[in-house]
This record gives C-alpha cells, sequence and structure tokens, in this order.
C-alpha cells in the first residue's frame, strides 16, 4: 500500500529519517511538514492576578517557582526520570522555593492497581516528595495552566514531534526537554535546554539552572514564545498541506 502513495508527509526531521528507510518510496516522495497547534488559547496571555490566581487553583504555593511536567502519565514519558531529578534537587542548597506540578492523567494499563501511576507515587513518596509535587489530573485549560508556570520539563524518550515542547514554548515556559526523538529539532540554545534521556543529574543540573536565574528563564521563555507562534500555528500548517497536496496533483 505504501509503495503506491504518491506522497508521505512527516511531521518532523526525525520521522522523516525514519520514514526514508522504513518504507518502500523513494525520497522525492517524502516531504518534511512540521505538525503545528491552535494558538489561540495563548495569544491572550494571563494578567499577573491572573496568573497568581491559576498557580492558587492548581495548589502551587505563593512563594514558590512551579517546574511542570505535561502530559499524559506514562513510562514512555519519562516521569519517573523527572522526579528523581526533582529528588536530587531537594537535596541541593541555596535554590529559590519549588514544586513540581504534573498536568495529565494515567489512563488503561499505568492507571490500574500496580500500573505506571502507582509506581510513580511509589517512587515520590520514596524520595520524600509527597509535599513537593502536585497532581492536577487532566485539564482543559492547559494553556493557562502552562502560562501559570515557569519551567516546562518533556523528559519523553521519543517523541515524534513534540507537541508538548511547543505547547509550553508558547506558553512562554523556559523548556527542558530529553535529547531524543524530534525535541533536539525544537529546542535551541536560544529556546531551552536539553538534558541526556536517562541522567536524572543532567536533568536536576538543568532545572537548577533555570530556577536560580529568572532573567535566563524569562529570555528563553520569551524567545521560545515569539518562534512558535511565527512558525507553528495550525493555520501555518494546514497552508503548507494544502501547498504538499497541489503540488502532488499538478
Amino acid at each position: 500500500a505504501y509503495s503506491k502513495l504518491q506522497r508521505l508527509f512527516a511531521i518532523s526531521q526525525f520521522t522523516y529519517q525514519t520514514n526514508l528507510t522504513a518504507f518502500p518510496l523513494p525520497a522525492d516522495r517524502i516531504t518534511q511538514l512540521y505538525s503545528g497547534i491552535d494558538l489561540a488559547p495563548y495569544r491572550n496571555r494571563l494578567s499577573e492576578s491572573e496568573r497568581i490566581n491559576q498557580r492558587r487553583a492548581l495548589g502551587v504555593p505563593d512563594n514558590s517557582l512551579a517546574i511542570v511536567l505535561p502530559g499524559r502519565i506514562c513510562e514512555a514519558k519519562g516521569h519517573h526520570v523527572w522526579v528523581e531529578a526533582l529528588g536530587l534537587l531537594k537535596s541541593r542548597a541555596n535554590l529559590p522555593a519549588w514544586c513540581g506540578v504534573i498536568v495529565g492523567d494515567a489512563a488503561a494499563k499505568d492507571a490500574v492497581r500496580g500500573g505506571y501511576l502507582d509506581r510513580l507515587k511509589a517512587q515520590i513518596d520514596a524520595l520524600c516528595l509527597i509535599d513537593d509535587i502536585i497532581f492536577t489530573g487532566f485539564r482543559s485549560d492547559l494553556a493557562q495552566c502552562l502560562q501559570a508556570m515557569d519551567v516546562a520539563c518533556i523528559p519523553s524518550v521519543s517523541e515524534a514531534f513534540g507537541l508538548s515542547v511547543i505547547e509550553a514554548m508558547a506558553a512562554g515556559c523556559a523548556v527542558v526537554g530529553s535529547d531524543s526523538g524530534a525535541i533536539p529539532e525544537l529546542i535551541a540554545t536560544d529556546y531551552g535546554r536539553m538534558a541526556a534521556l536517562d541522567d536524572p543529574g543532567a536533568w536536576s543540573n538543568a532545572i537548577a539552572d533555570l530556577i536560580s536565574d529568572e532573567p535566563l528563564r524569562t529570555a528563553l521563555g520569551s524567545s521560545a514564545s515569539v518562534w512558535v507562534h511565527e512558525c507553528f500555528g495550525i493555520d501555518r500548517h494546514v497552508r503548507a498541506l494544502i501547498d504538499g497536496y497541489r503540488s502532488t496533483l499538478s
């Protein structure tokens, strides 16, 4: 079936390279076209009072920086690496007050008794982080939640695109992402930081750097937000997709 396709769209360079070897298609039938997001919820930025109220509604203490991990709770998203990194962060002296925030929920096998969610909570307990990490569950107001955060972490094992990275950047968060999948394509030194996929120490160091340096954190979040709003809107993606169809049919 794939050999009869006229065009295959890949949503990142990572998936493009994978598709070159995975499918029986010549290279000229495979086109890399980044995905996009609806930027409308991110254009109306929270005022300072709205941001404070959003943080309080999520349970974030007034004097703490919020370190968020957005996305479905499952092993592939790397929550356990992030939790271990926060355990290392807690042992450091002279850092600003902080708290971890997990936005999202587990489903299917990850939510059953003894599943990944239970193991994650046991890890949090063992590291004495129960009072330091907030579970918000699923949120329909993700854009507002992210705008209320300070640092976003995406420790995924492999992302075909990196939707959570783009959403966090759109909200103005300074982002730390794993050096795997398509994430390195989205995080440059001007937009965020990267950490080795399975190295909690590297994650702890990257997070510590960002929560300790407000000007750096603000600059990264601001430049990332501008870039995403310029390049990753769903309207831009649809226009490019239509152009791709037209060029294929011509």
